[in-house]
């Protein structure tokens, strides 16, 4: 009588069970975004605008890496090392985010006041990734003085460009 191995099974079992965890839901995705994104109409001043800024200090560690980050649910710059991007949004909702979506922060933005994210890069089992963290102005505003505008073409919405 031949004896059946379990092991085969056991991980065909494991494997349907973690796939089941891994699906989306669209309508999900859908209701955590906020408006759309789009910079503040030109010519308001500060008060009536809120500010955003991201940067990444330099490093040596993870300088190959550019994680790009999202608004909203809509990729909005590609940072890399030392650098800093500044936009001016209209009040709201908005929800930043990696893009692997596990770091970030939803926040009410309300005019006149200023948002920072710091980048960093969290090492990973292949290659590094992207950390997003919201800072106290104070802190974000000192910070960000010491890395240099992002390109261009690294802002992925051109709306901001």
């Amino acid at each position: 009588m031949k004896k059946l191995s379990l092991l085969p099974l056991a991980l065909l079992a494991a494997s349907a069970l973690g796939l089941t965890g891994c699906a989306s839901n669209d309508h999900t995705a859908a209701a955590n975004r906020g408006p759309a994104v789009l910079p503040a109409p030109a010519g308001l001043p500060a008060s009536r605008t809120v500010g955003l800024t991201v940067y990444r200090q330099s490093t040596f560690v993870g300088s190959a890496i550019h994680p790009t980050l999202s608004l909203n649910g809509q990729e909005l710059v590609t940072i890399g090392s030392g650098e800093v991007f500044h936009a001016r949004l209209s009040p709201g909702h908005y929800l930043f985010e990696d893009e692997n979506k596990k770091t970030g922060a939803q926040f009410d933005a309300k005019p006149g006041e200023e948002y920072y994210f710091r980048v960093t890069i969290v090492p990973g089992v292949f290659a590094g990734q992207g950390e997003v963290t919201l800072v106290a102005p104070q802190q974000g505003a000192f910070d960000s003085l010491k890395c240099k505008p992002i390109d261009r073409d690294s802002i992925d919405n051109k709306a901001f460009r």
